[in-house]
């Protein structure tokens, strides 16, 4: 975040992207703490104002913040992430006419590559492993949805020639054909759902995909995508 802040105060947008430390203790800051209620803490808040100065009581323009949540979850991994720090303030200086939100895509896109150009290179490498990492991701479970419909026609191939779920009565005197066929159709339904579940986050990541190359490329202009 050091890092981060360092390129902010020499990029185009140092005039109006300022980084502060502020301590988060009830007894040296209790407004923080206590008077602006934040579920979590520690809070990483997020403001604009006209005069680039911090919010006043006339003008208290509260943005966005990052709360850290608890240990271990995804809110608290966010606060540890410069594209989230990158994201919400390209959205406010957007809002505020800084960054064009509407006119030409390309000029929109300009405005946001000079914008993440100032980021670490390692939070560029974050970028391009992130994208890296969804296409292995996707790869590895389109194989693993090939392999789970092939054991789902075996088992019901299996159980539909040994009519499992319908058993002749000759057969229902078996026990050790009972217990077989009940085993097949518990493995049947595990597989259907597992499949179920590998094509729902397929989906999910295919829908991600895209937004995580922009962001890459806009970060690193100047590197080839290695995946």
């Amino acid at each position: 975040m050091v890092s981060l802040a360092s390129r902010y105060s020499s990029g185009p947008y140092a005039r109006l992207v300022k980084f502060y430390h502020v301590q988060l203790d009830d007894r040296i800051n209790p407004k923080l703490a206590v008077r602006f209620g934040f579920p979590y803490l520690p809070v990483i808040y997020i403001y604009y104002s006209a005069t680039g100065r911090p919010p006043t009581k006339a003008a208290p323009l509260l943005e966005g913040s990052l709360a850290g949540g608890e240990l271990g979850s995804q809110l608290q991994e966010k606060m540890h992430d410069p594209a989230e720090y990158i994201q919400r303030i390209g959205t406010i200086l957007s809002r505020h006419g800084h960054i064009p939100s509407s006119g030409s895509a390309r000029t929109a896109r300009l405005a946001e590559s000079e914008l993440l150009a100032f980021q670490d290179p390692a939070v560029c490498q974050q970028l391009i492993n992130r994208y890296c990492d969804s296409l292995f991701r996707l790869y590895a479970l389109r194989k693993d949805i090939e392999n789970k419909k092939y054991q789902l026609d075996t088992a019901e191939f299996w159980s539909n020639r040994w009519r499992c779920r319908n058993l002749p009565p000759a057969l229902r005197k078996n026990q050790k054909v009972v217990k077989t066929c009940r085993e097949q159709i518990a493995k049947t339904e595990r597989i259907r759902t597992e499949l179920s579940a590998a094509e729902q986050l397929t989906a999910e990541i295919e829908q991600k995909v895209p937004e995580f190359l922009r962001e890459a490329r806009s970060a690193c202009p100047n590197q080839s995508m290695p995946c």
